[in-house]
């Protein structure tokens, strides 16, 4: 039970948010959910939480109702890719070329991110600080592809990111 302005809710069902225990059961709950989805149609699940990327063998909106007949509490939507054959997933744009079947991927930040980063002037050890950086960058150079005009231009955009918030 939780009181919010002198109301009082109950929560009927679902995992408490800050429970330790809730990222774990709902990642068995997403598995048991997901296993239950016919694999011979799909070429690629990637899930974190309840992100999930697809490709599948069949339109996608064959696949979605059966999804959501698994478990009356849980609801797939369907993002469909832009006009550039794209899609975000995460922190990852992933682009399907239909000319050779290939997947490339890039760095991807959505439109209202702030730009925000830990300020370098905050009381936070130097050391992690750079780990920041250091694992930013990484993040930058491994959904790119390995294509270096990606990489050179996602670079600089956390370039100026950084520098924005004093580093």
């Amino acid at each position: 039970k939780i009181l919010i302005r002198e109301n009082l809710y109950k929560q009927r069902r679902g995992l408490a948010m800050g429970n330790n225990l809730s990222p774990i059961l709902a990642i068995i709950f997403m598995h048991h959910i997901e296993t239950q989805i016919p694999r011979e149609l799909i070429l690629l699940w990637a899930r974190y939480f309840d992100d999930v990327l697809t490709v599948t063998l069949c339109p996608l909106t064959e696949i979605l109702p059966l999804a959501n007949s698994i478990n009356p509490n849980i609801k797939f939507t369907l993002e469909l890719p832009d006009e550039t054959n794209s899609i975000p997933f995460l922190d990852t744009k992933v682009t399907m070329n239909q000319a050779d079947n290939s997947i490339t991927t890039e760095w991807y930040t959505k439109a209202c991110h702030s730009n925000h980063v830990l300020p370098y002037d905050s009381h936070v050890p130097l050391q992690r600080k750079i780990c920041l950086i250091r694992n930013e960058k990484q993040r930058v150079i491994r959904n790119c592809n390995g294509d270096p005009s990606k990489i050179h231009s996602a670079l600089a955009f956390l370039y100026k990111r950084f520098r924005s918030n004093g580093y």
